[in-house]
């Protein structure tokens, strides 16, 4: 049966046009082909110069995927050649690229290149015959113009691609280079289509594609066919059989997708191509020819990848199992780890934070080895997507340069919160698509700001806070110039440098209040003492006491000088009878129904709280507030009077004069005093 591009009314070598298009004018869709595909950033010029031999139209195209031509109305046979010709040529290509796909009537690749500029070395380890380790430049090299001759035949009946492949560089300035290559065909179903792609979306970068030309040469069809089988076997086992035909008397030509080792579709089982009797078999015209494809079954290579710092093991490994012939793996490790308090990394690999293994074996085991990061206050290391937010999260496509391979993206959130004491913050983001593409981040706690910074490009950027202190439990937050599920916030590590603290000043007088909004522990305050105080409205009883509840205020004795005061987190209530303001509080009020009583010293150094006349009262200070007692209230530990007590009010001496601070005057001079209780002036 005639089965060729023209089926019966062909002749053996005749020759069938298929496709052929030379764009001198736009792509219009006119049988025998079509053009398919988003194709809107192609443009048409009339000349380029540059290729030699172009004389009329091109195709000048930026980024686009997949302008398909199919082949239509014409059946490529069994015994046919196909041959595909066209000339592609590049100019000013620095880490872009443009490529082709074949594709066949499944629409499954028969042949696929991509590349930036060919530069004009062969290597036969490809259907091209093209140097692959010399066709992608970097972004920082220039790419000069040159041009691509290609000339690729699918034999069907030899099962065989020929590729021919000249290259003139920089123009028509030098000599051409030229490599013919054969490869086997992978597929023997008809091609179907030649798709064109390119990703050029930069100023001045282009590509250009011309005269576009498939043919099919017909085969000989008049010699009698017979039925052959192929058998995939494993030993004694038939995997699988396929009936095929060929020429009687002719040999049997096996595809290079025959001999592909593959699996079963459980994926349970895989063979391994060992042999095949096809170079002794040729087709009987009975249809008792049979072709046996051996293999034998894969071994299954279990492996361990773990992690380790100074000899301990880390918690992160990973496990699992490969076929032989499948052994390679990405192990996608995490940037940091914590051993107790320290920080420990793994530099990554380029920007990709993955390590590539060959599984030699069964029981394969390798090991990542940490380094220190010089962070020995580690308080905390998370992925973001473990943080238990309900932010946002999604599996970023740049998962080989984000740990864990996940990301919380979105406009603003809160992270974690953190209880009292003193931090350095520090946030891990995946930043733009591009490596122009900036994306702000802004870090709070509370309401104070505590880093700020950017990060340009898909890999990781640190960004980092000064030490800050919390008094009290306290959101961190954050804020996103532009979110996108393709980028954001892969880690936060924490390092806790101190306890929180409050200042407190002790004068030479060796008495002080406080006041905080915070609870705070005494008990290791070298050389401070701090008591609560009760008052019935003629002495003041002080307690000592070492952890103090927020809320209450405390008189402190001790020696002259600055001290910090521990921050501690408590559930307690107030104490005591002071009370205080965290701001410049209280305000002397002379027509008010109580007084304020501070606490001071008199003409005998002696502590006493007195009635305070006039001012406000400094922030953190604390103070009692009765109603209607007189100018001075005793001052008692609890369970007994002290050396430093003064009489109560109501036994005070007629006329005693006291300063308004409280001291006590013997001979006053000019001025206001307060003379038995009142405030009064004299001249």
């Amino acid at each position: 049966m005639i089965t060729g591009a023209n089926a019966a009314w062909a002749a053996t070598g005749d020759v069938t046009t298929n496709v052929d298009i030379d764009f001198s004018s736009a792509i219009t869709g006119t049988d025998p082909y079509t053009i398919a595909g988003t194709v809107s950033s192609m443009t048409w010029t009339q000349q380029w110069t540059m290729v030699p031999n172009i004389t009329d139209g091109i195709l000048q195209f930026g980024n686009f995927n997949g302008g398909k031509v199919e082949l239509q109305n014409n059946t490529i046979g069994a015994k046919d050649v196909v041959t595909i010709t066209f000339d592609m040529a590049f100019g000013k290509l620095n880490g872009r690229h443009v490529g082709f796909d074949l594709l066949d009537t499944d629409d499954t690749n028969i042949l696929t290149q991509w590349f930036d500029a060919y530069n004009g070395d062969f290597d036969d380890s490809n259907p091209l015959g093209l140097d692959w380790n010399k066709m992608y430049r970097g972004s920082n090299t220039v790419i000069q113009e040159r041009c691509v001759y290609f000339t690729i035949k699918l034999d069907y009946a030899a099962k065989t691609i020929t590729t021919n492949t000249k290259c003139y560089l920089e123009g028509t300035t030098k000599a051409a280079t030229e490599g013919e290559f054969t490869a086997s065909l992978p597929s023997d179903k008809p091609l179907g289509a030649f798709v064109l792609q390119g990703n050029i979306n930069n100023t001045g970068r282009y590509s250009t594609f011309d005269n576009l030309k498939i043919t099919t040469t017909e085969g000989d069809y008049t010699v009698a066919t017979a039925n052959y089988t192929v058998n995939w076997t494993c030993g004694n086992e038939i995997i699988k059989t396929e009936t095929r035909e060929g020429d009687q008397g002719a040999s049997i030509i096996l595809t290079a997708t025959d001999k592909a080792n593959f699996s079963t579709t459980d994926g349970t089982k895989r063979y391994i191509y060992e042999s095949d009797n096809s170079a002794e078999s040729v087709i009987a015209a009975d249809g008792s020819t049979v072709v046996n494809i051996s293999f034998r079954e894969a071994a299954k290579y279990n492996y361990t990848i773990t992690s380790s710092y100074n000899s301990t093991t880390l918690d992160w490994s990973t496990s699992g199992s490969v076929w032989e012939d499948q052994n390679s793996i990405n192990a996608y490790y995490p940037r940091y780890q914590a051993i107790g308090s320290t920080l420990v990394g793994l530099a990554p690999n380029g920007n990709d934070l993955k390590k590539s293994f060959t599984i030699t074996e069964d029981g394969f085991t390798a090991d990542l080895e940490y380094t220190s990061q010089n962070i020995d206050n580690l308080y905390l290391l998370s992925e973001a997507e473990n943080l238990g937010t309900s932010l946002p999260t999604n599996g970023t496509t740049f998962t080989d340069r984000v740990s864990n391979r996940a990301i919380i993206y979105g406009t603003d959130g809160t992270l974690l919160t953190l209880p009292a004491g003193k931090y350095i913050f520090t946030l891990g983001v995946i930043g733009g698509d591009t490596n122009s593409h900036k994306v702000a981040y802004t870090v709070k706690a509370g309401e104070e700001q505590i880093a700020a910074g950017d990060c340009t490009g898909n890999f990781l950027t640190l960004i980092k806070s000064g030490e800050f202190t919390l008094t009290t439990e306290t959101a961190i937050t954050f804020t996103c110039s532009d979110p996108a599920s393709s980028r954001g916030i892969d880690l936060v590590y924490v390092q806790k440098t101190g306890e929180a603290t409050i200042p407190a000043t002790i004068s030479s007088a060796g008495w002080a209040t406080l006041y905080t909004d915070v609870a705070l522990d005494f008990s290791d305050v070298s050389g401070l003492t701090a008591y609560t105080a009760a008052c019935d409205g003629q002495k003041v009883t002080l307690t000592e006491v070492e952890n103090v509840p927020a809320g209450t205020g405390v008189v402190l004795q001790g020696a002259a000088g600055d001290y910090s005061i521990p921050v501690i987190a408590s559930s307690e209530t107030a104490q005591g009878d002071l009370k205080g303001s965290t701001t410049e509080g209280k305000a002397y009020d002379a027509n008010g129904t109580t007084d304020v009583y501070i606490l001071v010293l008199n003409d005998k150094n002696e502590a006493q709280f007195t009635k305070m006349t006039e001012g406000t009262l400094a922030a953190g200070k604390a103070y009692l507030e009765l109603a209607g007692k007189g100018a001075r209230l005793n001052v008692v530990f609890e369970g007994e009077t002290t050396g430093i007590s003064t009489v109560a009010a109501a036994e005070q001496a007629a006329d005693t004069v006291y300063s308004l601070s409280g001291q006590r005057v013997a001979t006053p001079k000019k001025g206001l005093y307060i003379v038995n209780g009142k405030k009064m002036i004299i001249k």
